[in-house]
């Protein structure tokens, strides 16, 4: 037969014949099969295969072709099964619209939805072309294109689209070392019983049908054969993930970095990570804006920027960018609350030279008169957009509330205070801070301790000790009850604040409290947002906090965004939260997940050495004990229902709590006063303007 047949001829054949067979040699090439839409299985026509005369009897109802049917103790051979080459084609196996299949008889599916292969140089087998005719010439397989089973017979689909010349006798049953890499698709006869025949589809099945619909048909059949499409009662509904076993958490043993005191005071802590090529080092430097002078409030924002930007006297700050650009480093500097700060980071490669660039920032600064008046401008951008969010007004009031207006936690910077600074005051504060017993230096990376510890030595010991930093202890009294408002017309929903003073974290009662505060209002399992957003529907977002700084106490904060019309009942509601806090005591449940997500939370912020290291300086510049962190979890651990009530009761008192409401008060309806709690302040947020000049635009 000529193998060189044009693509329509080969179509044409193989319409003819549904179920063509191949010879046992074709193999078809790589690129036609690159992304084969054909499955290939070995002819049931190998040469150790010997008929089974019950199975040739059975199979005359469904197929004239009976040397498809094997014996019992029909084995292939692995070899002839590993890499099949032979492609099977089911004729269209097409339904009437009438059709429905029992469950039972569809239970355990067998199906194999193959394409026609138009592959160009696959040469016909006749015998294989004399067999698929005889099989075409069984209709009663083919039904109409209307058929549809119904979802509930195909739960656990198992439906009968069988290609006739695949079918093999009952009994048939391969050996597993056989079939371990199967390219077979096994399938029982489709014999049910109450399948009405098609005459319409009868003859069409003896037509060509074209891919697309084929691949359109093997699709949907794949969907309801899937497990995903079978439907689950819930309350039948396995939920193995229950049966889990979670074990406790092992006892929390964080590294301790490598603790070095020089002779002038400067602490060094090194620790080693060799995951990644990397050094990244910090130096936490005394004093910060809680240190700064009332009239010049801003003074630590501005020498933290004007510091890196001015460079040295030896290299520029903008030369410093290009150069540290090129070796992908940084160098940074910064001022906060408690300390100012220089870090840096490089490859471990490139250590030497950008270590010798900090030091040099670090001892050698050169404060410059316009890289100033840049900082300057930027605070003075700040300060003319910072009531442009209510968010952001509700959050500067509460702490000034909570705080007083002139505590130095709760200081804001003005025009005047940023405008008072000058390149002197830049120079006097780096002069009184930079001294070796302010100073803590953490580095964390791929080195050497030993080796590290040299330089480190080498580099900072020529820092005179200086006399250690003081910090002004602050006046913290407890906010009186009120309702405080600030009026924005061009908002619709509210703002709620309610916040009062927190704790520090030396306090013996911290481990109860931050139970309590899981408990609270930690996450969407917590009682204030279930209640006050899920159950009422009274808030956007429900948050809180009892909060706990190293030095001094933090502030307890229950916040919520609702619609104007409910700032009222939103209100209410959070302070009926607060109050059932302090009469019901957390239940087993609420316990055990509170202080669960207390302990897995706390274990995955130090679960990296340079996490652990940067807590641990923390605590050293605290003066906490080096144990800390691993007393943490013992503490959490032992804490009690009991523990919670009275530290709830103990800590929190609604007569030493103030609101704070940020919103539009003509859709405020019923009005603020309705709460109770005497006449509502209204604060007035104006900005100062600039001595002598406009506010910055």
């Amino acid at each position: 037969m000529n193998q060189n047949l044009s693509f329509s001829q080969v179509s044409s054949r193989i319409s003819q014949s549904p179920s063509l067979f191949f010879s046992s040699s074709f193999r078809p090439k790589r690129s036609e099969v690159e992304k084969p839409a054909v499955a290939f299985i070995p002819p049931p026509t190998l040469p150790h295969a010997t008929p089974d005369p019950i199975a040739q009897k059975e199979s005359s109802r469904i197929s004239q072709s009976p040397s498809l049917f094997f014996s019992s103790s029909f084995r292939p051979k692995r070899s002839e099964v590993e890499k099949p080459a032979v492609a099977f084609i089911p004729p269209p196996t097409l339904f009437s619209s009438s059709f429905r299949p029992k469950r039972s008889e569809v239970e355990k599916p067998a199906v194999a939805f193959v394409p026609a292969p138009t592959l160009s140089h696959a040469a016909p087998d006749p015998t294989a072309q004399k067999e698929s005719s005889l099989i075409s010439q069984s209709p009663s397989l083919f039904f109409s294109l209307s058929f549809r089973p119904k979802r509930s017979e195909v739960e656990k689909p198992a439906v009968a689209f069988v290609p006739p010349p695949t079918l093999f006798s009952s009994s048939f049953r391969p050996k597993r070392s056989e079939v371990e890499k199967p390219a077979v698709a096994f399938v029982p006869a489709p014999t049910l019983s109450h399948a009405a025949p098609d005459p319409t589809a009868q003859k069409k099945s003896h037509r060509s049908v074209p891919i697309l619909k084929l691949l359109a048909t093997t699709a949907a059949a794949a969907f309801l054969i899937s497990p995903s499409y079978a439907q689950t009662p819930a309350t039948t509904r396995a939920q193995p993930w229950k049966q889990i076993p979670i074990p406790p958490l092992p006892a929390f043993k964080p590294a301790q970095p490598h603790r070095v005191e020089l002779e002038n005071g400067v602490v060094l802590f090194l620790q080693e990570d060799h995951e990644l090529p990397f050094i990244n080092g910090t130096i936490l430097i005394r004093g910060g804006s809680r240190d700064e002078p009332n009239a010049k409030v801003g003074l630590t924002s501005l020498y933290g920027e004007t510091w890196r930007t001015s460079g040295t006297a030896t290299i520029s700050g903008d030369k410093l960018d290009d150069v540290l650009e090129d070796k992908a480093a940084s160098i940074e500097t910064a001022g906060g609350t408690a300390s100012t700060s220089m870090s840096w980071s490089s490859l471990k490669g490139d250590f030497d030279t950008v270590f010798a660039q900090t030091i040099d920032l670090l001892l050698h600064p050169t404060f410059k008169a316009d890289k100033l008046q840049l900082a300057k401008q930027q605070l003075e951008t700040g300060i003319a957009r910072r009531n442009d969010d209510a968010g952001g007004i509700a959050n500067r009031e509460a702490i000034q509330i909570a705080y007083g207006p002139h505590n130095p936690y709760a200081r804001e910077l003005e025009y005047a205070t940023v405008g008072a600074v000058t390149l002197d005051d830049l120079s006097a504060w780096h002069k009184k801070t930079v001294v070796g017993s302010n100073i803590i230096i953490a580095l964390s990376g791929d080195f050497d301790s030993a080796a590290m510890e040299a330089k480190l030595r080498a580099a900072f010991a020529p820092i005179p000790r200086g006399d250690r930093f003081q910090s002004v202890k602050a006046t913290f009294i407890d906010p009186k009850p009120s309702v405080n408002f600030v009026s924005k017309d061009d908002v619709n929903q509210s703002n709620v604040l309610i916040v009062g003073l927190g704790t520090e974290r030396s306090n013996p009662d911290y481990y109860a409290l931050s139970v309590m505060n899981q408990v609270f209002s930690g996450g969407f399992g917590s009682r204030v947002v279930q209640d006050v957003r899920t159950k009422l529907g009274l808030a956007y977002t429900v948050e809180g906090n009892y909060g706990a700084s190293y030095d001094h106490p933090g502030i307890f904060v229950v916040e919520a965004a609702t619609k104007s019309a409910t700032t009222v009942a939103a209100t209410k509601a959070l302070l009926a939260e607060i109050d059932r806090l302090k009469t019901e005591p957390p239940t087993p449940a609420e316990l055990s997940k509170a202080k669960d997500q207390v302990l897995n939370s706390f274990i995955f912020h130090y679960d990296s050495p340079d996490k652990t290291l940067g807590e641990q300086v923390t605590l050293a510049f605290y003066g906490y004990p080096a144990d800390t962190l691993e007393k943490y979890k013992a503490g959490i651990e032992k804490v009690t229902a009991a523990d919670v009530s009275r530290v709830a009761n103990k800590y929190i008192d609604i007569n030493k709590l103030a609101i704070v409401v940020v919103g539009n008060e003509s859709q405020i309806t019923p009005s603020l006063a309705t709460l109770g709690l005497g006449a509502v302040k209204n604060l007035d947020i104006t900005i100062p303007p600039p001595p002598g000049g406009k506010p910055a635009e």
